[in-house]
């Protein structure tokens, strides 16, 4: 999503700078640019075709066809600088080339559906379909662990079940910070689920669907959402791994946090807690405790989440210095986590001031057009 949100304002200087360079004469910093671009290309594309005749050609031929575009552009901008080619001409060019890169980066791994060879996912697809509807059909919340053996490709996604693991484009710290390969660490992240051909050890099969996968519930996994009455503060990460080996550390009634811990009571009163709604930015929880705890959610801790509990602000804690806790007092409580990060409201704040801006701009030139036309 970084990369669209990049890409959509590159575009807008992208588009400034072609009205800038054909709305005036060539300039000499054109003429270097040609050149530069049409010699790169061109000792890009010698080297290349070096290659080729001693059958050394790379097996992504990607950076040929960039290099051709970058010797076209560039005798593209020296026909401009010379007045050789048109401004119609020069666009058109400009477009082609654009959409020619454009293919080359993004549909240059596209297999056609003739090769089956390549072609391996799309009909994987499909298979798992009945997986699919028999998770979605257990209690809400539903996560899962899935073979990448069996299944090659984001199944979660895919079908819009809660997964963990898969293709990522990145991870937050905090998460390889708590070792999730731990055996005691790996039921913090309620993985109530998996789906392989033979399941882990103590878990139950569920269902086994027609082409040999099974889905199997994981009676060991925490639920999504609980509580804690004790909190130990932990100096250093390095204290983390002690404390997973540490047999007598009770995961599910104590937590810990790096830094400072808030306060917590004990006492011999249950809690209820659940988990109502959950979306990708927001969740909303219902909490009747004993006496004063934290609420522990099994997601991730993120810089741009806030809580509120009953309307009024909360701090969140990195509870296992990698999920989302919120201190709760005695009674029935709801709890509301949003993720509204700083840097999208300040974004939201200058996007709007951009817009503001450029139709003053705008409103001002034509409104100088109209003065000079009147006079």
């Amino acid at each position: 999503m970084a990369i669209f949100i990049f890409h959509f304002g590159i575009a807008v200087l992208i588009a400034w700078g072609f009205d800038y360079l054909l709305g005036r004469p060539a300039s000499a910093l054109v003429s270097r640019a040609a050149a530069v671009a049409a010699w790169s290309g061109a000792v890009v594309v010698a080297i290349l075709f070096v290659l080729a005749l001693i059958q050394r050609w790379p097996a992504d031929d990607r950076a040929g066809i960039t290099a051709l575009v970058a010797l076209l552009l560039g005798a593209t901008l020296a026909a401009w600088s010379r007045q050789r080619i048109t401004r119609t001409t020069v666009v058109a060019s400009m477009l082609g080339l654009l959409l020619l890169e454009l293919g080359n980066s993004t549909g240059f791994y596209w297999p056609h559906r003739e090769e089956k060879n390549r072609n391996i996912y799309v009909k994987r697809l499909a298979e798992h379909a009945d997986i699919a509807a028999f998770l979605q059909s257990q209690p809400f919340p539903v996560r899962v662990r899935v073979s990448d053996q069996d299944i090659p490709y984001n199944f979660g996604d895919w079908y819009g079940v809660d997964q963990m693991g898969g293709y990522l484009a990145s991870l937050s710290e905090n998460l390889l910070r708590l070792p999730y390969h731990h055996p005691r660490a790996w039921p913090l992240f309620a993985v109530n689920y998996s789906v392989a051909r033979e399941g882990q050890p103590g878990e139950e099969e569920l269902y086994r669907s027609a082409g040999g996968l099974k889905v199997y519930r994981n009676p060991n996994a925490f639920p999504r959402v609980w509580t804690v009455h004790q909190v130990r503060s932990l100096a250093e990460e390095r204290e983390i791994a002690a404390v997973l080996d540490d047999s007598g550390f009770d995961l599910r009634r104590s937590t810990f946090v790096l830094g400072e811990a808030p306060a917590l009571e004990s006492c011999g009163e249950t809690d209820e807690v659940r988990l109502v709604r959950r979306e990708a930015n927001r969740a909303l929880l219902e909490a009747r405790m004993g006496c004063r705890g934290m609420v522990v959610l099994s997601e991730t801790f993120f810089p741009g989440w806030v809580a509120t509990v009953d309307g009024r602000p909360a701090k969140i804690y990195a509870a296992y210095t990698a999920l989302r806790g919120v201190v709760v007092e005695r009674g029935r409580h709801w709890i509301e986590m949003k993720y509204r990060p700083l840097s999208v409201r300040l974004g939201a704040l200058m996007t709007l001031a951009g817009l503001i801006g450029a139709g003053a701009l705008a409103w001002r030139q034509r409104r100088a057009a109209d003065d000079r036309t009147i006079a």
